[in-house]
């Protein structure tokens, strides 16, 4: 495989994070960026000045071996793909652990991802921002407890087992008495608080 195929190879891939350890190597950064490491590669141990050359090396070594999405090391260096972009889930995923994980209530964590979607668990309590999405539905699933969806028209309550799916354009304010948990599934990049901004909007975050 040639130096310029391989390099279109990487640049092709959807991963979408990239982490970069110990490099010094100025040559070596811009042959990464070259690539579009910005949407590419997981990077661990490089030691740091390690030559442009070993970089490319190990480069085309992980290239070679994409296919299987399996980490791979060469030359010292440990290259793996990043977690959103696995080509399939690796472990169960048991959802109220996942919840027990959060920060706190309205701030959201992934737990996967179904092709261009992400899995999100959030808790609830008390009331959110009243918001829409312009370019997406909003799908909501009750794990446990108890939530309302108001609409401007009508309130949609919701207990465990529950779903609804809030259709694109239509504004919104989901809330809860108690703690609730909630399972959404929504594209990739969509923000937590819609067209409303302000200080409850979340980053996106894996759990």
């Amino acid at each position: 495989m040639s130096q310029v195929s391989w390099l279109g190879q990487l640049s092709s891939c959807s991963w979408v994070q990239t982490r970069l350890v110990g490099l010094e190597d100025a040559a070596a950064r811009l042959l990464l960026a070259t690539a579009k490491a910005a949407d590419g590669i997981c990077l661990g141990n490089a030691p740091v000045g390690e030559p442009a050359s070993a970089i490319l090396e190990s480069l085309h070594t992980y290239a070679l071996g994409e296919a299987t999405r399996e980490p791979s090391k060469h030359r010292g260096l440990e290259w793996s793909p990043c977690f959103r972009h696995t080509a399939r889930m690796r472990a169960k995923v048991n959802l109220e652990e996942k919840v027990g994980l959060l920060e706190g209530v309205y701030r959201p964590g992934i737990v996967g991802y179904l092709n261009d979607y992400k899995l999100v668990v959030v808790k609830l309590k008390g009331e959110f921002v009243w918001h829409k999405h312009d370019d997406t539905d909003d799908f909501f699933l009750v794990l446990s407890g108890r939530m309302t969806i108001q609409l401007r028209d009508k309130d949609i309550e919701l207990t465990a087992g529950e779903m609804f799916v809030v259709p694109r354009g239509v504004e919104h304010c989901p809330k809860a008495d108690d703690e609730a948990h909630v399972l959404l599934i929504e594209p990739r990049g969509t923000i937590n608080t819609g067209d409303a901004g302000g200080a409850l909007t979340a980053p996106e975050v894996e759990i």
